[in-house]
């Protein structure tokens, strides 16, 4: 087998392995990180980058005493459809996930000055698409899975 067919076989077998992965995430609907070289140099910027707050999302907040009818609806909102709860002075109450009647308490959350590495080991232990990040108890946005990758990816683009 010449050089170009043994490169074609191991790409064909690449791209089998990629499909079986996606169809496994799209049936169990869970994320996952893949480190595929550079894992000591990964993790330790992961260790040592903050949480950018100009990379946090900022789903719809209503406050406890909004009516339902000022809730957002699914469709409206970026994010899967949830709403934070905060209270007057902005501190984090709970969330409202879609069409639910009743407000659910945030099971974690992480503060400003955390480096991803406490946010990805939250993440993951919590199985949740989104982690509130607080400024004491202050909720300043959430920082998603795909954000998180973001902020990493442009740390490594920084420092190169």
């Amino acid at each position: 087998m010449d050089a170009s067919a043994s490169v074609a076989v191991r790409l064909a077998a690449v791209s089998k392995r990629q499909t079986e992965f996606l169809q496994l995430h799209r049936d169990l609907g869970k994320t996952s990180l893949f480190v595929t070289h550079g894992s000591d140099r990964s993790l330790t910027r992961l260790a040592a980058t903050p949480i950018d707050p100009g990379r946090l999302h900022h789903p719809p907040t209503v406050t406890a005493d909004d009516s339902m009818e000022l809730t957002p609806s699914p469709s409206a909102s970026v994010g899967g459809g949830y709403a934070v709860i905060v209270d007057e002075r902005g501190d984090l109450l709970g969330w409202l996930p879609p069409n639910a009647a009743r407000p659910r308490p945030v099971e974690s959350s992480v503060k400003r000055d955390v480096t991803l590495r406490i946010v990805l080991a939250t993440l993951l232990a919590h199985d949740t698409g989104w982690m509130a990040v607080l400024d004491g108890r202050s909720y300043l946005g959430v920082l998603t899975p795909e954000a998180l990758h973001d902020t990493l990816r442009r740390s490594a683009e920084d420092q190169a």
